[in-house]
């Protein structure tokens, strides 16, 4: 009688350790399933928000290309012809003349539209190469120019603003002249001495 007992117990103890093993097998069975799909699901996240930001990059490029030719189309106009040619064909030392025509730009509308790509560009609305693949050229020469320079002076001699200090007029068209110069190792007396490098830089 004890032996049959014996014998049930360890029957019972058998059957219960063969539950126990299946129940273990299926939760690690479960647990790869699982972790299969939560590899999937990472994945798929990974994908779609490469998706997502190749996406943005492409509409930041478009709206990029739009702004530079706008502002490239602006420039064309008959209004900046008188200043943007004066500027192009002398060196640095030449006195821009007053123009007296309302319908030609003058220099603070002139530099306004540099000032504002600097501004663009700043806030990534305007890729960089871009920018400068187009106009870099011209806003180095306008920059040079001691015209331009003066007017830069004057205005910011007459600025009484909180912010004349850390936000000068003109700091954006500025910075990106004197960035473009800089990359090319280059200086206003360099470009007064390379017609052939202007030509080929010009719009």
């Amino acid at each position: 009688m004890i032996l049959k007992s014996l014998f049930t117990a360890h029957r019972i103890t058998a059957a219960f350790t063969v539950v126990l093993a299946l129940a273990t097998l299926a939760l690690v069975i479960t647990a790869i399933f699982q972790h299969n799909d939560a590899v999937e699901a990472i994945e798929a996240t990974k994908r779609l928000a490469t998706a997502t930001e190749n996406a943005a990059m492409d509409r930041r490029q478009t709206a990029s290309a739009e702004f530079i030719l706008k502002i490239d189309a602006m420039l064309a106009e008959h209004r900046y012809d008188r200043i943007t040619d004066d500027i192009r064909s002398h060196d640095s030392n030449y006195r821009l003349p007053k123009y007296k025509n309302k319908a030609d730009a003058d220099v603070e509308e002139y530099i306004g539209v540099f000032e504002d790509m600097g501004y663009f560009i700043t806030e990534n609305l305007i890729g960089a190469k871009m920018a400068y693949d187009h106009l870099s050229y011209d806003i180095e020469k306008a920059w040079c120019n001691i015209d331009v320079r003066e007017t830069i002076r004057k205005a910011r001699a007459t600025d009484k603003s909180k912010t004349a200090q850390s936000d000068p007029l003109y700091g954006n068209f500025e910075r990106l002249a004197k960035e473009y110069l800089a990359n090319e190792g280059q200086d206003c007396k360099d470009l007064d001495s390379a017609p052939a490098t202007a030509q080929k830089k010009s719009r």
